[in-house]
This record gives C-alpha cells, sequence and structure tokens, in this order.
C-alpha cells in the first residue's frame, strides 16, 4: 500500500507560517530563483517544443550539429533559430538560472574576499587578515608545516650511459 503526500495548499496555511522569517522560501534568494523559474515557463509556453529543447542542449554546451542531432533537423536550422528573440531570451534565463543554483565561482570568490579584505582593513583588521589568508590558500600559496625540501634527480641512462666516473 502507497501512501500519498499531501503538500498543503499556501492558501490554507496559518498566517505564522507564511510569514516565518527563516523558512528557506522567504529568503530573497529563493524567491528570486522562483521568479526566474516563472519567467522560464512564460518564455517556454508559446515557444515550439524542439526549439526548447534546442536552447537547453546549448546552455548544457552542445554544439550545433549535436542540438541538430538531438532534434532531428540541421545545423543549419539550430543556428537559424539561435538568432530568434525568445529563443535568445529563453537561453539568458537558463543561463542566469544555472548560475544562481551553482553559485560564485572561484573568481567571484576570490573577487568578494579581496573586497572583504579592502572595506574591512581599518575597521576589522582581523577580518581583513583572514581574508587574505583565504586568498592565498585560495591561490596555493598557504601552506601548513614542513615544506618538502627534497630534490630527486632521475638520470636518463640511454642519453648519458655510465662512464668510468660512475664505476
Amino acid at each position: 500500500m502507497t501512501k500519498s503526500i499531501v503538500i498543503p495548499d499556501p492558501e490554507y496555511l496559518p498566517p505564522e507560517l507564511l510569514l516565518d522569517p527563516y523558512h528557506p522560501a522567504s529568503q530573497k534568494y529563493m524567491q528570486d530563483l522562483n521568479a526566474v523559474k516563472r519567467l522560464i515557463v512564460t518564455a517556454t509556453v508559446d515557444m515550439i517544443p524542439w526549439h526548447v529543447t534546442a536552447v537547453k542542449a546549448k546552455v548544457r554546451g552542445s554544439t550545433n550539429i549535436a542540438v541538430a542531432d538531438i532534434v532531428g533537423k540541421t545545423a543549419q536550422s539550430v543556428s537559424h533559430i539561435m538568432r530568434r528573440d525568445d529563443v535568445k531570451n529563453l537561453r539568458a534565463l537558463l543561463q542566469h538560472y544555472n548560475i544562481a543554483v551553482d553559485g560564485p565561482n572561484d573568481a567571484q570568490r576570490r573577487r568578494m574576499l579581496w573586497e572583504m579584505a579592502v572595506d574591512n582593513k581599518e575597521v576589522e583588521p582581523n577580518v581583513a587578515i583572514k581574508c587574505v589568508s583565504e586568498l592565498n590558500k585560495m591561490n596555493g600559496t598557504y601552506t601548513t608545516g614542513a615544506k618538502d625540501t627534497s630534490i630527486n634527480i632521475t638520470i636518463n641512462n640511454s642519453l648519458l650511459p655510465k662512464g668510468k666516473l660512475d664505476t
């Protein structure tokens, strides 16, 4: 026997649940993501289904030839529809959504740390020092513990055969 999950209708939720500032749905980030999702749905409603499939494949990084194989069209057709305004709009929305879901990349993280270091340099120097430390860790210039100072030399015997001094 399967048990069905009942999702409550938001209209019937108590106001204290709807107004909870700590609920994830109340956070601006989630509200913005949901707004982008609604825009994506709105953009796809009037589009031809294979156009939507083609745009999603392009956003995933496929070439026009690969997209043409997926949708069963020619690469020229795919190239042509990629220049349409509605397709450009959907592509931009999907890329924006993917970036928002993936979070900041390394360059953005470095920039944020640098801004925090500069902003806190005078007010809270400890925060600035921690930010610079994190930047150094990201760049690989920060190491902990003892450094390996050993040197390994490998000699290719076919290029440098053993001589009289090696015996």
